[in-house]
């Protein structure tokens, strides 16, 4: 070919050149703008779960503050949150922004049976299936011969073991029973 034939070609070439150069410039821009719409979501994601591990981390501190005051009492006695008074079973709440932590925890009774009258020094009987009495532990052997006596309240049904302890329900040590995590996400 001769030198005018191809620049003749190449003019003829130029604006097709362009216009592949402006669509590649096109598409490069588009994927560009994507990757960055992806690092700002990712940003956004790891500072969101930086924030949702500091609420949490600071909500688990204080159930553990609040379940180590309720196994620091020695009396049951009017104390809030106390689901099962006579094993000693209390429910924690605590909250940290959209974190909230639910627990509950079981402060054993001293006597291994109940806590009794709150304290501990005496077990609670249902009598005769109609009335709560507070019991001195060594009486506990009598009762054990009446028919509808059982351990706890008459509030609650008779249990299916009517003698099953709390250290045999619970263990004998305190601790937590369970944990649930209740996020306002």
């Amino acid at each position: 070919m001769k030198l005018s034939a191809i620049r003749r070609f190449a003019g003829q070439q130029h604006g097709f050149v362009l216009m592949v150069g402006l669509l590649m410039l096109a598409v490069l821009s588009a994927i560009a703008l994507d990757i960055a719409r992806s690092a700002l979501l990712q940003e956004k994601m790891v500072g969101a779960s930086v924030h949702h591990l500091k609420a949490f981390n600071s909500a688990e501190t204080a159930v553990r503050q609040a379940e180590s005051e309720i196994l620091a009492i020695d009396t049951l006695s009017g104390h809030p949150n106390l689901i099962d008074p006579a094993c000693g079973v209390f429910q924690v709440d605590a909250r940290s922004g959209e974190v909230r932590i639910r627990t509950t925890v079981y402060n054993a009774p001293p006597n291994g049976f109940n806590w009794g009258d709150g304290d501990g020094r005496q077990v609670q009987v249902c009598h005769k299936g109609n009335h709560d009495l507070d019991i001195d532990i060594h009486a506990l052997e009598s009762h054990l011969q009446h028919a509808g006596d059982y351990l706890g309240s008459c509030a609650d049904a008779m249990p299916v073991e009517p003698w099953k302890t709390c250290h045999q329900k619970f263990g004998s040590v305190d601790r937590r029973l369970s944990w649930q995590q209740l996020s306002d996400l």
